[in-house]
């Protein structure tokens, strides 16, 4: 286990070394851990899974929405494709206009 201090890393600790439950609240406590109740914990499990299905919903949201920016390129590109058609098949059909050959 990795001891962290304000982002940097403190000490290592090999807990295969830490034997019994009684040793590693211990040891534990010395490094400054505080043993949280069973509330906390819970509240804790929720509010992480509170978040984990924030992140889902945002991720949802901008798939979607990169989805719809996508549809809407393509119909723009249709819609470009259309026009230029449109207006090559105009031109083919004014008088006196070049035949291309």
């Amino acid at each position: 286990m990795t001891v962290f201090e304000d982002g940097e890393e403190k000490e290592k600790i090999t807990l295969s070394d830490v034997k019994t439950k009684p040793e590693m609240h211990a040891m534990m406590l010395e490094k400054g851990f505080e043993k949280k109740s069973e509330e906390e914990i819970e509240d804790l499990k929720k509010q992480k899974e509170e978040e984990k299905v924030k992140e889902e919903e945002e991720r949802r949201r901008a798939r979607e929405e990169r989805q719809k920016k996508a549809e809407e390129r393509r119909k723009q590109r249709e819609l470009d494709a259309a026009r230029r058609k449109a207006e090559e098949e105009e031109k083919k059909e004014e008088p006196g206009a070049k035949a291309d050959l």
